[in-house]
């Protein structure tokens, strides 16, 4: 007990030398970053690191310049306004699009943060051009029906060329058919140069036409309107547990192995 006393006096005299030692400028700082760190711990939105201003930027002008796509708007979004032909052949004219499909945990697993940063920095680039495509944006996580009706998801752009409707169109003339070019993406080395590629050096022309039975606007799923039917089929399977899947496919394999059973007895 007597050398535990002798051991604090010889100490506590030391310690407060050499806090007395110790600038007053740093004890300051000290105490102002002390009551920050408890300031934080009860305010956690002090926590936040603000964001990069450019990117803020980019981002507010992206939301400018491009239109979101959903269920309800898509007909009217990605179709242009009735124009005149190119020439006296009847041509017509082709309104350009470029159709983000992006996404979050859901759709895109998580992995489309670097596809979104890309693309508003790409979307900067392009408006600023004098002519430039249509720009558009689709999230699978928000729209999962409109995805599943169109057949499509993250990450990738599509290419649209849609017809102009003229007025001068000759009325015996089969209508102009869209062109779609998809370009897929890699969600971890995509860049925005690679974006703007496709419009400025139609990098689009290297990816395969879409086309068949799932064409949005061409296809027979969409000239007969199953392709609703079928979106909403899917996004319904989509939905539905596994394990609820699971149940019902054993419950009808019983009933129909009880059925076979009484017809053989």
């Amino acid at each position: 007990m007597r050398l535990q006393a002798t051991f604090t006096a010889l100490v506590l005299p030391a310690v407060v030398l050499s806090q007395a030692q110790k600038p007053l400028q740093d004890q300051i700082n000290d105490g102002v970053q002390d009551f920050i760190s408890k300031a934080k711990s009860y305010l956690p939105f002090l926590q936040t690191v603000a964001s990069n201003p450019i990117d803020t930027a980019a981002s507010r002008l992206a939301a400018k310049s491009v239109t979101t796509v959903t269920l309800d708007n898509w007909k009217e979004v990605l179709t242009p306004s009735p124009g005149n032909a190119n020439s006296a052949d009847h041509v017509p004219a082709i309104e350009p699009y470029m159709l983000l499909f992006s996404g979050g945990n859901k759709s895109c697993f998580g992995q489309c943060e670097q596809l979104e940063h890309a693309w508003h920095e790409a979307v900067v680039a392009i408006a600023a051009m004098s002519k430039h495509p249509q720009l558009r944006y689709a999230n699978c996580d928000d729209q999962p029906i409109f995805c599943s009706i169109w057949f499509a998801g993250p990450p990738a752009v599509w290419y649209i060329q849609r017809p102009v409707s003229s007025s001068k169109q000759i009325a015996d003339q089969s209508p102009a058919t869209t062109q779609i070019n998809p370009v897929t993406l890699n969600t971890t080395t995509v860049t925005a140069k690679e974006i703007i590629d496709i419009y400025t050096k139609e990098t689009w022309k290297e990816k395969p036409v879409y086309e068949g039975y799932w064409h949005p606007f061409d296809g027979e799923f969409a000239k007969t309107g199953l392709n609703y039917i079928l979106g909403y089929t899917f996004y319904g399977f989509g939905v539905v547990p596994s394990w609820m899947i699971m149940i019902t496919v054993s419950f009808l394999s019983r009933s129909l192995m009880q059925a076979q059973w009484k017809n053989r007895t």
